[in-house]
């Protein structure tokens, strides 16, 4: 017995026996350097961050919106959408969006032995915590599709060296 199908049905047939991970969107970290400091004002510090990552089978709907470095929450703004240049550029091709990101953390020594005057925060206010926890460098929040996703940025590519300002 000989079963004909017309091309369509055979197409969708396929389709639907397809795994999901084919299916998938992927993304893959281009790039990752780190670059820390130190200087300015006393007991002043931080690391200053470029993130360079693709994703594949990514439509216009991709827009990263928050960038966590450990306990720091980074709000991310396109050069539309900010006065000052933004932090993050977007580039899209067919069927790929590349996403760069610049981005620091900053931390004041004497923020944390300096005693609060009453009436001012005590320090012991609620700090905000990453919507997803995570074991790397960094966590891009995102949405595509209308739906919250999640790159975990596992590794630094390019450690710069550190800088020392008077």
């Amino acid at each position: 017995m000989q079963i004909i199908m017309n091309r369509p049905i055979a197409y969708l047939l396929a389709a639907t026996l397809l795994p999901l991970s084919a299916l998938a969107q992927k993304a893959k970290l281009i790039s990752a350097t780190e670059q820390c400091w130190s200087g300015g004002i006393a007991g002043s510090h931080g690391c200053n961050y470029t993130f360079s990552i693709e994703f594949d089978k990514a439509n216009k709907t991709l827009m990263p919106d928050t960038l966590w470095i450990g306990e720091h929450m980074i709000p991310l703004f396109t050069r539309e959408k900010a006065t000052d240049g933004g932090n993050m550029g977007i580039s899209r091709k067919k069927n790929t969006t590349k996403v760069d990101v610049r981005a620091g953390t900053s931390e004041h020594d004497q923020d944390r032995m300096r005693p609060h005057p009453p009436g001012e925060d005590d320090g012991n206010e609620a700090k905000p915590t990453p919507p997803k926890a995570y074991k790397g460098v960094a966590l891009l929040c995102y949405r595509y599709n209308g739906k919250r996703r999640y790159y975990e940025i596992s590794r630094i590519t390019e450690r710069k060296p550190h800088i020392s300002y008077p």
